[in-house]
């Protein structure tokens, strides 16, 4: 026998290096990625809902799910990547039910170029107004459903999607992060997604809301017209693609540059965006935010 911390000091999921992705916001705090005691605690916490007399139960869910998952790409004449599209995704489906956020798949297009894109949608109610979650720079929607589940929770019916370059909803070829730090056909998916809001919500006003990249997003894509969304909220804003360039680190790799500005329309830039937009902005300010500091999130605002 050894000790707790012998043991994960030699065998630790939660140390720089054991993670898949280690830069990925957030990640430390999955149970994944946890070592004991945290990780112990939280396990006691979730293993009631999975005995076996409960997975019993959960069988013809799951396998309805994994059949909506394989019918809404089937007729694809793409490559289709079994484990960001199937593997993972149905997981994240199954615990958004346990979660108790059942949802409803949207198929819908982008707009300005109609790509096929995939997303949830959560009724709060009928008369309840929408809010569009635009997706952060890394995961895809599923990762946004503790946020989903506060919405509702408070009132709001939620719509959540993938961008084109993540989840089902990707076309084929994705860029990786590590090389594209923003683009204008991820504007077009949110355009699209609050339009699909808009028609589907009715009467009700419709929300957008972001974080991270989902923040910049979500301004540029509700300042393309107005009656895109009635108001926007998002955690932090950069100023301009070269900027966001030369913080990322990207400036220094060989035709990036160059790249994105064939990628990024000028009034999709945060500063032009809030520029044009017509509608109410509310913005958080993260004091130790080191991607979008305080200071350029604020300067960006007062340009509304």
């Amino acid at each position: 026998m050894c000790s707790s911390d012998l043991y994960t000091a030699v065998y630790s999921s939660a140390r720089p290096g054991a993670l898949l992705v280690d830069e990925m916001e957030g990640a430390e705090l999955m149970m994944l990625n946890q070592d004991a005691p945290q990780h112990t605690r939280l396990r006691n916490l979730v293993a009631r809902g999975f005995t076996p007399k409960v997975t019993k139960q959960l069988e013809a869910p799951i396998r309805e799910s994994a059949r909506k998952i394989v019918d809404a790409v089937i007729d694809r004449d793409d490559a289709y990547d079994f484990v960001p599209n199937l593997a993972a995704e149905l997981p994240l489906v199954v615990i958004a039910e346990l979660l108790g956020v059942p949802y409803e798949d949207l198929v819908f297009p982008s707009a300005r170029d109609s790509v096929r894109l995939h997303g949830w949608w959560f009724e709060a109610g009928p008369n309840t107004p929408v809010v569009v979650c635009v997706p952060r720079g890394h995961g895809n929607m599923a990762d946004l459903l503790p946020s989903v589940r506060e919405f509702i929770s408070r009132g709001f019916t939620v719509m959540t999607f993938d961008y084109r370059d993540f989840g089902p909803a990707g076309p084929g070829e994705a860029d990786s992060l590590v090389q594209l730090a923003y683009a204008s056909r991820w504007v077009n998916d949110g355009e699209g997604a609050l339009r699909f809001a808009r028609t589907r919500a009715k009467d009700r006003p419709v929300f957008a809301w972001g974080q991270d990249l989902g923040g910049s997003v979500a301004v540029a894509a509700a300042s393309r017209a107005k009656d895109n969304a009635d108001a926007v909220a998002c955690e932090g804003l950069f100023r301009t693609l070269a900027e966001l360039l030369r913080s990322s680190g990207l400036a220094q790799i060989a035709g990036a540059p160059e790249r994105h500005r064939f990628l990024v329309e000028s009034p999709d830039e945060p500063l032009s965006a809030v520029a044009n937009l017509l509608v109410p902005l509310h913005v958080v300010l993260a004091q130790k935010d080191d991607v979008s500091p305080p200071q350029v999130t604020a300067e960006v605002v007062r340009r509304s």
